[in-house]
């Protein structure tokens, strides 16, 4: 008989190291629960830009994000003899829960993609998808764009928060800021006794770190 597989994490957005329960039902167009014989998932995750709420198009979070993907490889979800394997859980026939595979420490916050494969006794199989958001840390760091041009003996404020995904300010000690001045310089060479121009090459003088003692006001 034909059925319908759907997938669904626990909760939609965890910070790391926590995982998310999947949670997974087989059930039959015509009603009941299919009694699941095997099954396999697979997760695939990548960098996502990701912004608090309340911060305004003027705030900048994060880095330039990473291109990089990271794949878990396939994971079995029941063994030979058709019982639950790992961490998986049978809640009912049709019904398992196992939780999502563990991820390194990152910089980015990750969009994962969790994909699972469900087999009846006939082993017919039938898939489906779901995701969640992984924040790398219990807050991020957002810096103010400055406004207009700074000229030489200017003093530049740089209002920097720290802000939980959610978008609550929290306190935060050992912060430092890392200013980085660049500019452009014209190379001259020596040619037949001249000091002519040859290129423009961008120069990046970086100033001391400045240590910072975030507030939640």
């Amino acid at each position: 008989p034909e059925y319908a597989v759907n997938a669904s994490p626990d909760r939609g957005e965890v910070i790391h190291p926590k995982q998310p329960q999947i949670r997974i039902a087989a059930t039959y167009f015509f009603g009941g629960e299919v009694a699941v014989r095997g099954g396999s998932a697979s997760q695939h995750c990548r960098a996502a830009a990701f912004r608090p709420p309340g911060l305004g198009p003027d705030w900048r979070v994060g880095t330039a994000l990473d291109a990089a993907t990271v794949d878990s490889g396939t994971i079995d979800l029941m063994d030979a003899a058709g019982k639950a394997a790992g961490t998986v859980t049978r809640r009912s026939p049709g019904r398992l829960q196992f939780v999502a595979p563990p991820l390194d420490p990152h910089g980015d916050p990750l969009r994962c993609v969790v994909s699972v494969s469900i087999a009846d006794a006939s082993y017919q199989r039938i898939g489906a998808e779901t995701g969640y958001l992984q924040h790398p840390a219990r807050y991020y760091l957002a810096a103010q764009i400055p406004k207009g041009t700074l000229e030489a003996g200017d003093a530049l404020v740089l209002p920097v928060r720290a802000v939980t995904p959610e978008g609550q300010r929290v306190a935060a000690a050992g912060v430092k800021a890392q200013i980085e001045y660049r500019h452009d310089e014209r190379i001259f060479v020596m040619k037949n006794g001249q000091r002519v121009f040859d290129r423009v090459e961008e120069q990046r003088d970086a100033l001391p770190l400045c240590p910072l003692s975030l507030t939640a006001e």
